[in-house]
């Protein structure tokens, strides 16, 4: 009888681990910065998993990983897991692990791994499309300028262009991947862009995902307007959402900076985050 068998989890083999990797994060291990870690029983039964994300590998900061999920059925799969990722790490010369979840189990076999934790709100926030027409009715009486588009037409070199300023200036919202991307990722019908001299000058991406939730990824602007533009191309995809989505549809919006997090304070000013345990390690 063979041991149990540690593997990695790839776009080729997410459907062994259906049941501990949710469709929404099985789309994301084809991406750049995504890795996943199964282990398979001596029968090739699935019985762990993880799924993590490096952060600012790209960039001069220092190397950060993120765990999205874990999952693990007995005590011999958890310190597999737990010990392979601590090798990863090593790898990819990270200096912290961060985690969030609301699994006080899962919560408790990271701070017997040396994290440290505590209780806090979410940064991620729900609202609804119909909770948008409140954000949509501000449209009402304020003209949307001709030059805020949807980006159902955006031509691929005029999307190339803008990433690229993006890049140069380190504005990559949410996603560490950004330009790897391709603009076929977002919802186009609903991700919103500011024209001028027929170039984009600022962006709202919004990702949808299999469960039909809906992420905006990135909101950015440059120019003189660039905050008069920031609203209108707001408002222009909180119209679009009503527009097109049922109104039980769920938008989740991450605060993970200041900007962010005073622009939901503004429109949404009664929403709270789920409170949720976080933890984080030093890896050096």
């Amino acid at each position: 009888m063979k041991d149990m068998e540690l593997v990695k989890i790839t776009e080729e083999n997410t459907d062994d681990f259906s049941k501990m990797i949710s469709e929404d994060l099985k789309c994301n291990l084809g991406r750049r910065f995504f890795n996943g870690l199964g282990v398979l029983d001596h029968e090739s039964n699935p019985v762990g998993a993880m799924v993590y994300e490096l952060l600012n590998y790209d960039s001069e900061e220092d190397t950060k990983i993120l765990i999205h999920s874990f999952v693990s059925e007995d005590d011999e799969a958890t310190e597999l897991l737990m010990s392979e990722y601590g090798k990863a790490v090593s790898e990819d010369g990270a200096v912290e692990s961060l985690y969030e979840t609301g699994d006080e189990k899962i919560n408790a076999v990271f701070t017997s791994h040396g994290f440290n934790a505590k209780q806090s709100e979410s940064l991620n926030i729900v609202v609804s499309a119909g909770e948008l027409k409140e954000v949509a009715a501000m449209t009402a009486g304020k003209k949307i300028p001709g030059y805020i588009h949807d980006m159902s037409d955006t031509p691929p070199l005029r999307y190339r262009s803008f990433l690229k300023k993006c890049l140069i200036k380190g504005k990559t919202g949410l996603l560490e991947d950004l330009g790897y991307l391709p603009l076929s990722w977002f919802e186009r019908e609903v991700s919103i862009c500011s024209i001028s001299d027929e170039m984009i000058d600022g962006v709202l991406l919004v990702r949808k995902l299999p469960s039909q939730v809906l992420v905006p990824c990135l909101l950015t602007a440059f120019g003189i307007d660039f905050q008069k533009n920031l609203l209108y191309i707001m408002l222009q995809s909180a119209q679009r959402i009503v527009e097109l989505y049922p109104e039980e549809t769920k938008v989740v919006i991450r605060r993970h900076n200041a900007g962010v997090k005073k622009l939901t304070d503004k429109f949404f000013p009664n929403k709270n985050g789920e409170m949720v345990y976080t933890g984080k390690r030093e890896e050096r």
